[in-house]
């Protein structure tokens, strides 16, 4: 009965199988990562681009601000401002024919404040 002990030779047996199982596992994430840094390198970076890019509008809606009695002591009000160089018109009796049209207030009205000189 001589020879070697068989624990030795078996525990032997497994480090040679672990070695095997990591390197096949390593040889695994070089085989993804030649795919995503040569393959898909290009379609990657312009997904990339494209989520770096995007646009989205928020609107930016202010609260309600109230004293400590629960009282409103401010709020929000829609409003929309138009302005004019008035020095540059050249024919304000059409600009103001065409922003009374568009904005559905006297004509009028709007050529007297684009003649204030008001900008």
């Amino acid at each position: 009965m001589g020879g070697r002990p068989r624990g030795r030779r078996s525990g032997r047996g497994r480090l040679v199988i672990v070695a095997l199982v990591v390197l096949v596992a390593w040889f695994g994430v070089g085989v993804r990562l030649f795919q995503l840094q040569i393959v898909q390198a290009a379609d990657l970076k312009e997904m990339g681009l494209e989520q770096r890019t995007r646009v989205k509008v928020l609107a930016a809606e202010r609260g309600t601000i109230y004293d400590r009695d629960g009282r409103e002591l401010a709020i929000t009000v829609q409003g929309r401002t138009i302005g004019a160089d008035t020095d540059q018109l050249q024919q304000p009796t059409q600009v103001a024919e065409l922003l009374a049209v568009t904005l559905g207030i006297d004509q009028a009205q709007v050529l007297e404040t684009l003649q204030s000189g008001r900008r």
